[in-house]
């Protein structure tokens, strides 16, 4: 997603961090396939992203779903996440190493 900021963090008493991304209203996006078009609606979406120091860190976002040209309507994919992941790819990718150095030597 272009054009991400930051809208809010929040560290509750829980230990964890919460950070929430929006898009600026009337943005368009771009898919892959060039097709484009502006959010017809959003649906929110979590990933649990990499610590913060001893904290729990999420990641919270409206993806936006976008109405094309034809009348089908598609979200839009996120940069930092695989589809239909909870995890952000970094997540993914440190558990992975985690798991390759634990099991080395079996």
């Amino acid at each position: 997603m272009e054009d991400v900021k930051l809208l809010d963090t929040q560290d509750s008493s829980s230990k964890e961090l919460h950070i929430y991304v929006n898009f600026r209203r009337g943005h368009e996006f771009i898919l892959p396939d060039c097709r484009s078009g502006k959010s017809y609606d959003t649906v929110d979406k979590v990933w649990q992203h990499l610590h913060f120091f001893q904290h729990l860190c999420f990641l919270h976002c409206r993806v936006p779903r976008i109405k094309l040209s034809d009348g089908s309507v598609v979200l839009v994919s996120v940069t930092w996440s695989r589809i239909g992941s909870g995890f952000t790819l970094l997540f993914e990718a440190y558990c992975n190493d985690f798991d390759t150095k634990r099991n080395v030597g079996k």
